[in-house]
């Protein structure tokens, strides 16, 4: 982490690795991160940085996005909230520039995440939640769109009922068209909360 601090010429000499390796690294830390998101912030701090100052390092684009995202996530927990608006911002003008869609799942979602919590701002958040929402699913990846779409239902604004229940049944639909129950999960969780928000405790439990 220290390497943040430091011109490059005194991060020495590049030790031999290969850029799969690398990438192979950063993917365990990407694991670590997301645990201590919710179990330790202050790792979280120490777990994006390794990726950043990795992938870096060796010239892994799409690492740098995901560790952009994961940092300025670490930013939002001190909080930090113009250091953290700045990784989002850095994660999501690279990821537009290799147009890799996992890159621009998960730079949208950061930005988005710092726009609800950190600013209030629903509207820019919720454009930003739909961007990440349409990078995943062109991945195909599923659970990072449901977890998108459930954070994107978070946003409630109590005329729009219908089109929060609406969200809810797209993503329960799919992911049992998929048969993927963690995404299911993430489906159900949605309707019992919008549910439970609409005053509609008995059913949603």
């Amino acid at each position: 982490a220290l390497s943040r601090f430091l011109p490059r010429f005194l991060w020495g000499k590049k030790e031999e690795e290969k850029e799969g390796t690398a990438q192979e690294r950063c993917q365990i830390y990407s694991v670590m991160a997301w645990m201590d998101y919710f179990m330790d912030p202050h790792c979280l701090f120490l777990d994006s940085l390794l990726i950043l100052n990795l992938a870096e390092r060796y010239g892994c684009s799409m690492e740098v996005v995901l560790a952009s995202m994961g940092v300025g996530l670490a930013f939002n927990t001190v909080p930090a909230s113009r250091l953290a608006r700045y990784y989002h911002g850095r994660a999501v003008a690279l990821a537009e520039q290799i147009q890799q869609p996992i890159a621009i799942g998960q730079a949208y979602f950061g930005l988005a995440l710092h726009e609800h919590h950190a600013l209030g701002d629903g509207a820019m958040a919720l454009d930003h939640y739909r961007r990440s929402a349409r990078g995943y699913w062109e991945a195909g990846h599923l659970r990072s769109w449901a977890s998108v779409k459930m954070a994107q239902s978070l946003l409630w604004i109590p005329e729009n009922i219908n089109d929060r229940l609406n969200l809810c049944e797209e993503v329960i639909q799919v992911s049992r068209d998929a048969g993927d129950h963690q995404a299911l999960g993430w489906g159900l969780f949605m309707l019992a909360a919008t549910l439970d928000q609409a005053g509609e405790l008995e059913t949603a439990v």
